[in-house]
C-alpha cells in the first residue's frame, strides 16, 4: 500500500512542477516580456510562430505570423496565441471587463476570444457588449446562464426591439442565447 502512495505522490509532484501558466495573445509583431529567474529551461514549441530574445532575467516574445504554439519557461507552460490586431484590442477589453466581474473566465480558442463560466449578473453581459461595441471582431459568449436570467434576456430583448418599432424575433435560450429574425 505504501508503495501505490509513493508512486501516486511522485506522479502528483511531476504533474505540479509543470503547471499552465495564463494565457498569452499578441499581434504579428508585438513583443511581450516575461520575467524568468537566472538559468531557467527554456523550450518553444515553434519557432516558425514565435522569437525569443533571453536577457537572462526577462524574455521578450515577439509574434511572428498567425498561429499558436506553447513556450515551457522553468516548468511553467504558456499557451501562446498570435493573433489579428483587431482580435488582440477585442482580447484586450473584455479580459479588462472582467477583471472585476465573478463567475466569467476568458479563453482563446481558434483566434477566438470566449468567455466562458457563469453569467451572474445581466449587467456584466450588457458591461462587455458596450465594451467592444466599436470593435466589430468576433468574439463568443459560452457562459452558463441561470433560467432566471434568460428570462431577463429574452425581456431585454423584446423591449429593445419594440422601442426600434421592430417585430421582437423569436428567442431561445437553449444552449446559448441565439435570436431568429424573420
Amino acid at each position: 500500500m505504501k508503495n501505490h502512495r509513493f508512486k501516486l505522490y511522485c506522479i502528483f509532484v511531476l504533474f505540479s512542477a509543470f503547471t499552465q501558466a495564463e494565457d498569452l495573445v499578441v499581434a504579428p509583431g508585438q513583443s511581450i516580456p516575461i520575467k524568468t529567474s537566472s538559468g531557467s529551461r527554456i523550450h518553444l514549441a515553434n519557432g516558425k510562430i514565435v522569437q525569443i530574445r533571453d536577457t537572462g532575467t526577462m524574455i521578450y516574445l515577439t509574434g511572428k505570423q498567425l498561429g499558436q504554439t506553447n513556450i515551457t519557461i522553468g516548468g511553467q507552460v504558456h499557451k501562446i496565441f498570435i493573433v489579428k490586431p483587431s482580435t488582440l484590442i477585442t482580447y484586450q477589453k473584455i479580459k479588462k471587463e472582467l477583471e472585476h466581474k465573478k463567475g466569467l473566465i476568458l479563453e482563446i480558442s481558434e483566434a477566438i476570444p470566449i468567455i466562458k463560466g457563469e453569467l451572474l449578473r445581466f449587467d456584466d453581459w450588457i458591461d462587455i457588449v458596450h465594451s467592444i461595441k466599436e470593435e466589430s471582431e468576433i468574439y463568443s459568449f459560452e457562459a452558463a446562464i441561470s433560467p432566471l436570467l434568460q428570462m431577463e434576456i429574452k425581456e431585454y430583448f423584446k423591449k429593445l426591439f419594440s422601442e426600434q418599432n421592430l417585430n421582437p424575433p423569436a428567442i431561445s435560450t437553449a444552449p446559448k442565447v441565439q435570436l431568429f429574425l424573420s
